[in-house]
């Protein structure tokens, strides 16, 4: 399913705004806020979770992973918006492989953590999620695919006011 998702989103022509901060065919707006980055070691951190403890690992690859979201020519971002950020975090840890195994898995999970502390969640089929991450990994997606195809699957986390939020309700 998540192929044909791709396949009928990436034309390359403009269409309609897909929910994010804009997408390939239609331009890129400025987020109004912060951009959060996962680190090195909030990489490892989700692979230990998913993997194990202890995973033998390239540092010299994961911290090129964890830089590259982050990359710009100048004062030109890169990989401009939420979404395309996400998908540079997937496919360079994908390529690079820091970790012994579990590579997709850790994306996948990286991918959705980075989502979520920029606002956004991810609401897509186990299965989904995972052919996403195999085709990826196979190479058979390019990073703007994949981009694609995570604006398809992410929607705006709802930001809970707790001051002005009745407290019975609150769990």
């Amino acid at each position: 399913m998540l192929t044909k998702v791709i396949a009928k989103r990436w034309t390359g022509s403009p269409s309609a705004p897909v929910r994010g901060t804009g997408s390939p065919s239609t331009g890129w707006t400025i987020a109004e806020t912060a951009m959060h980055y996962l680190s090195p070691r909030d990489l490892v951190s989700i692979a230990e979770r998913e993997t194990g403890e202890g995973l033998p690992l390239d540092d010299a690859s994961l911290d090129a992973v964890a830089a590259h979201p982050a990359s710009a020519d100048g004062t030109r971002d890169l990989f401009p918006g939420v979404q395309v950020k996400a998908a540079a975090l997937m496919t360079e840890l994908l390529h690079r492989r820091p970790f012994p195994h579990g590579n997709e898995r850790i994306a996948l999970l990286a991918v959705i953590v980075f989502l979520n502390l920029n606002g956004f969640d991810v609401e897509a089929s186990e299965s989904d999620l995972a052919e996403l991450a195999d085709l990826a990994a196979q190479g058979n997606l390019s990073l703007m695919m994949v981009a694609t195809a995570l604006e398809a699957i992410t929607v705006r986390l709802r930001i809970l006011d707790v001051d002005a939020a009745d407290p019975s309700a609150v769990d």
